[in-house]
Formats: structure tokens, sequence, C-alpha cells
């Protein structure tokens, strides 16, 4: 496992040393869409006072690199605590679990080459998922929309 923020303290000096950047979470399989995972990141430009939280939904069953088929959504908000009340809040992710840096390990996740036996039923799940998204099942209303990927 990554080294992890220890508190919200450990957090904040981090993004008051940096400015503007990135930490991106660890990716998640998605249990309801084979072959697709969840990328999390939340983006910040302290001198802007933007936290942004970048979700992205990616075919790695069939995008080897998650550079083609995807679609995502980036919700503004108007305080780190806000937005890590929401990270925790939605997707069960406290400030202790945010890793310090992350690296994938590719083995965890759906490969188009490894996984080449299962590529109708990846490309199944990635047409229902994209109907799913299109529909807006993945939106939140509640929330400050500054980007889909829909636009």
């Amino acid at each position: 496992m990554d080294a992890t923020f220890a508190s919200i303290e450990s957090l904040k000096a981090q993004i008051e040393m940096t400015q503007k950047s990135f930490l991106l979470l660890p990716h998640r399989n998605l249990s309801h869409y084979e072959g697709m995972v969840l990328s999390i990141t939340l983006v910040y430009d302290l001198p802007q006072k933007n936290f942004d939280l970048d979700l992205q939904w990616i075919c790695f069953g069939l995008d080897l690199f998650g550079e083609n088929l995807l679609e995502n959504y980036t919700y503004r908000f108007s305080n780190l605590e806000g937005l890590l009340h929401y990270l925790d809040l939605v997707f069960q992710i406290p400030v202790g679990e945010i890793p310090l840096q992350y690296s994938i390990c590719s083995e965890q996740f759906p490969d188009p080459i490894r996984d080449a036996a299962n590529a109708q039923i990846f490309r199944e799940n990635w047409e229902r998922f994209e109907q799913d998204f299109r529909s807006g099942l993945f939106l939140d209303p509640s929330q400050e929309l500054v980007y889909s990927s829909l636009w």
C-alpha cells in the first residue's frame, strides 16, 4: 500500500507547499461494468481557490492506456473541507486513504491483451455504461459541475 496522508493538516501542508497540482487516488474496478475502472483525482489551485474532484470512468478492458474509452465529470468545491467531506461520504475515502503519491498496479485491473477472451463482455459493458452515463445516471445535480465529457 502506498503511504497516505496522516491527517487533514498534512494534506493541507502539501497543498500549501505545491499551490497547484493534483492527487490521484487508487483506481477502482466497477463491479456493475466489467472491464471498467473509476479514476478519482483531486485537483487544486490554491491561488485561484479551486478545489476540483475529477471523476473518470475508463474502459481499461478495451483501452490499454485509458486514453480513448472514457467519460468524466469534474465538480468544483469552494473549499478543501467540502471536497473531502464529499469524497468520504460518496466514495468512502477518508483523508487517511489518500496516497501521498499513487502508482497504479496494472495487474489489479482489466487489460485488453491479458483479458482478450473477455473483449465481448467488456464491449457490452462499455456500451451499457455509455447509455447510463448519457442518461445522467452518474451525475450529481447537488454539485457544481464545471466539466463534462458530454459537452
